[in-house]
C-alpha cells in the first residue's frame, strides 16, 4: 500500500526503467545510453515508446504521491520527489510543469523550520537527473594508466536542463581525439537538473563536472 516504506522506491525504480526504456528506443544508436539495472535488451520488436512514457509518467506520480501521502518522509525527502519528477518532466519537454515542481521543493524546505537552511544550498549546482546512471563505458583504446583518471568537464547547463558548450579541459596525453568526442557526446546528451537561485531555476555558465575514464572492457568485467 501507500503506506509501505518500500512503496515510494518501487514506483521509482519503475519510473526510470521506463524512462531508460524509453529513451533507447527513441535513441536506438547512441551507444552511451544504457537501461538501468539490466543487461542490454533486444527492444527491436517493441515500436511504442508512447506506451513506455505514459508507464513512466503514472510511475512517477504514484511515487510522489506516496512521499507526500507518508509522514515518515521529511520535507528534504518530499523536496528530493518533488525534484524527481520535475526532471522526469524536464526531460520530456514539459518545461513549465517542470518549473512548478522544482519551485515546490524549494518551497518545502525554505517553510520548513528544521530544514529551511537547505532551500538555497539544496539545488545550487546542477547535477544529473536523479534517474540517470552515470555510463562511462565506452571509450576504446584507452592507456592502462588512464583508466580511473577523473576528467574535468567544463560545460554550460541551461534553465531548462539542457547541455551546452561542453568541453574537456586539459585532456590528457594518450586520450584521442575519437575519445574526446565520445566523452562530449556523452556530456551533451545527459539529463541534467538545472540550478536553482531564491527559488528559481537559472542557466549555469562554465559549471565544472567530473567524468571517471572507464575502458569498455573493465565495465564489461
Amino acid at each position: 500500500g501507500l503506506g509501505h516504506p518500500d512503496t515510494a522506491a518501487a514506483y521509482r525504480r519503475l519510473g526510470e526503467t521506463e524512462f531508460h526504456t524509453y529513451r533507447y528506443l527513441t535513441n536506438p544508436n547512441d551507444e552511451t545510453l544504457r537501461l538501468l539495472g539490466s543487461e542490454a535488451t533486444d527492444w527491436s520488436n517493441d515500436s511504442s515508446p508512447r506506451k513506455h512514457y505514459s508507464a513512466g509518467r503514472k510511475a512517477y506520480d504514484k511515487y510522489l504521491e506516496t512521499v507526500l501521502a507518508n509522514e515518515s518522509y521529511t520535507p528534504l525527502d518530499q523536496a528530493e520527489a518533488l525534484a524527481n519528477f520535475a526532471d522526469w518532466c524536464m526531460s520530456f519537454g514539459k518545461n513549465n510543469t517542470a518549473r512548478e515542481f522544482y519551485g515546490q521543493a524549494y518551497q518545502v524546505l525554505a517553510q520548513s523550520e528544521k530544514y529551511a537552511e537547505y532551500a538555497d544550498s539544496y539545488m545550487g549546482q546542477p547535477k544529473p537527473a536523479q534517474f540517470f546512471i552515470p555510463h562511462t563505458g565506452f571509450l576504446e583504446e584507452v592507456p592502462p594508466e588512464l583508466t580511473g583518471v577523473n576528467l574535468d568537464v567544463s560545460l554550460t547547463v541551461t534553465n531548462y536542463g539542457d547541455v551546452r558548450s561542453v568541453e574537456v579541459l586539459n585532456p590528457p596525453e594518450g586520450l584521442s581525439e575519437d575519445n574526446l568526442w565520445r566523452i562530449k557526446k556523452y556530456v551533451l546528451n545527459i539529463p541534467f537538473r538545472p540550478a536553482m537561485k531564491e527559488g528559481k531555476v537559472v542557466t549555469t555558465r562554465d559549471f565544472i563536472w567530473q567524468y571517471a575514464i572507464i575502458p569498455q572492457e573493465e565495465e564489461a568485467s
